[in-house]
């Protein structure tokens, strides 16, 4: 019975190691997903800001084509977003003449949504270009 015994608590031991690496290891590995969470973020952080400053640099020398030429920006919310500077509006002033609310115009230049066919001929309207131009066709 004193064998067993040992061997028990030999085993508890070497159970208790193995928990105490796995503990360890899932430490590390959340710190690792933090670690590239935050590198996600800073490269999207960088991207926007760099789309930023070239946006403003293109809207200061009245070269908005070059601007949606090079950076490729062929989806709605650029697009809105590169109008609306150009023309001095806020995206409250925007929303209002479309009817919708900021929330709602901020959205559209996230990409978090889409507007409706009705919207996007309206916006069409205002900025006087093609629905072919807002979606980059």
């Amino acid at each position: 019975m004193f064998d067993s015994i040992k061997d028990l608590t030999k085993s508890k031991k070497a159970l208790e190691s193995v928990n105490s690496q796995l503990e360890k290891t899932q430490s590390a590995l959340e710190e690792a997903k933090e670690q590239l969470a935050k590198l996600n973020g800073e490269l999207d952080h960088s991207c926007a800001a760099e789309i930023r400053e070239r946006l403003d640099k293109e809207i200061s020398t009245g070269g908005m084509k070059n601007l949606v030429m090079d950076f490729d920006m062929v989806d709605f919310g650029n697009t809105l977003k590169a109008l609306r500077l150009r023309e001095d509006m806020t995206q409250a002033q925007l929303a209002q003449k479309l009817g919708l609310t900021k929330s709602v115009i901020s959205a559209y230049e996230t990409g978090l949504r889409l507007p409706s066919y009705d919207v996007l001929i309206h916006v069409s309207k205002i900025f006087k270009v093609s629905t072919d131009y807002l979606l980059g066709v």
